[in-house]
């Protein structure tokens, strides 16, 4: 009977070690790729391994990361800079980049925050999940942002390997950078821009409905208004940025307005500036986008010429305080 419970216990701390070894080994493998979870991963990646310490940071959603080109910035502005963008997220999962980013590597001295429509919403579960499975064990702080939505069990948080079960995006990315299948880098210090043209994305969203009506979330305009407050007392600059958005967009979302009124309220409450960019007369032009809500590669480049000197306005006035 005891040799019998001995070598239970020894086959399942083997199947435990085994899990735990191979655990560690997908997620490292996943967290390094230059294209898993839409390149996702590898800035969450690139942050834990105390890798970004960029003076100027570009937070949002995909409209930051799809907007914002970090060489050009660096160009125009000699500060050194990097795209935080997060596909598909409002302010709780870009905050939780932001916190990581303050405590495993150097704040920055300027704030980008590309906000929008969806900044301030809460939504039903997260987006791209499988971005958030290599790094269940990496910190805290990635658990204490997921738990309050439902894309994840407590077996998934707490068992090694669970989590990957049925994961078949995953396990083929896995298999892809083991046998080193070539893979696009999706993104170059957290941009990348499209070179797609005007697409039927927006035919699709009103085909659906004809207007939408965006819930600003109160308890996220609350930890917004606290990030703001933060910022400024620990001197770093924000400037809150609405980067240009079609104009048929613009008339599928009911509130809108209210939300920009927001958006202003909130960066005059904390001293911080907003420039609204979806007034510009290139919001009417489909060439400069492919959706509503992205620009392409020609879009970036006039938007560029749109918002730098505004940008290096507010540095230098910034730097002379």
């Amino acid at each position: 009977m005891k040799n019998f419970l001995l070598k239970s216990i020894l086959f399942f701390v083997s199947v435990l070690v085994a899990a735990i070894v191979t655990d560690i080994w997908v997620s490292k493998t996943l967290a390094s790729s230059e294209s898993y979870a839409m390149g996702d991963a590898k800035i969450w990646n690139d942050i834990l391994k105390h890798d970004i310490n960029d003076e100027l940071l570009i937070y949002g959603s995909s409209r930051a990361w799809r907007h914002f080109d970090p060489q050009v910035i660096e160009k125009e502005t000699g500060m050194s800079a990097y795209n935080f963008g997060v596909d598909g997220h409002a302010f709780d999962i870009q905050d939780l980049r932001h916190k990581l980013q303050l405590k495993h590597n150097s704040p920055p001295k300027v704030i980008i925050y590309s906000v929008d429509v969806n900044t301030l919403i809460l939504f039903d579960g997260l987006y791209n999940d499988e971005q958030f499975l290599p790094f269940f064990y990496s910190d805290p702080l990635f658990n204490t942002y997921t738990k309050s939505y439902d894309n994840f069990s407590s077996t998934d948080y707490n068992l090694p390997l669970v989590r990957y079960s049925g994961r078949k995006k995953a396990l083929t990315y896995f298999v892809k950078e083991v046998i080193n299948w070539p893979q696009e880098r999706m993104r170059t210090k957290g941009f990348k821009a499209s070179n797609e043209t005007w697409n039927t994305d927006f035919e699709s969203a009103r085909k659906n409905k004809t207007t939408y009506y965006k819930k600003i979330d109160t308890n996220m305009v609350k930890c917004f208004d606290a990030f703001l407050k933060e910022m400024h007392s620990k001197k770093i600059a924000v400037i809150l940025m609405y980067t240009p958005e079609h104009v048929l967009g613009q008339r599928l979302i009911e509130n809108r307005e209210d939300i920009i009124s927001m958006f202003d309220s909130l960066a005059t409450k904390n001293n911080s500036p907003f420039f609204d960019y979806s007034k510009a007369k290139m919001n009417s032009d489909k060439s400069y986008f492919y959706n509503s809500l992205h620009l392409n590669a020609k879009g970036v480049e006039a938007f560029n010429n749109l918002y730098m000197e505004d940008l290096k306005t507010f540095i230098n006035s910034e730097t002379n305080k």
